[in-house]
């Protein structure tokens, strides 16, 4: 059985929300942490109450990439990954997107 932390009740995920007014531009992001109740112990991993009750989460504790973790510093960590992860893609999409587009601006 894997072994829980001392703060097994709880799960954690870092997640980003965007905040935007209007269509005068003025935006900001802010992070944020979610708990999630711990619901179940199995002995690969644990079962997590989505917010307000929605969809349970297996979170299988031996898995590289996990949606929620049972500490805060795992959960930053993860957090980082993903951002980093995110910026990767979408800079591959922004160079894709310029290079269709000086290859449009030449067609006859």
């Amino acid at each position: 059985m894997v072994k829980l932390s001392m703060n097994s009740n709880k799960a954690y995920r870092y997640k980003d929300t965007l905040y935007s007014w209007g269509d005068n531009g003025w935006a900001f992001v802010r992070v944020h942490l979610e708990e999630f109740n711990v619901i179940k112990e199995t002995p690969k991993g644990i079962w997590i109450q989505g917010k307000f009750g929605g969809r349970k989460h297996f979170i299988l504790l031996t898995a590289r990439k996990k949606y929620a973790c049972l500490s805060k510093e795992d959960a930053k960590v993860s957090f980082i990954a993903r951002k980093e992860r995110q910026i990767r893609i979408l800079e591959s999409q922004l160079n894709h997107a310029k290079d269709a587009l000086r290859q449009g601006e030449l067609i006859a």
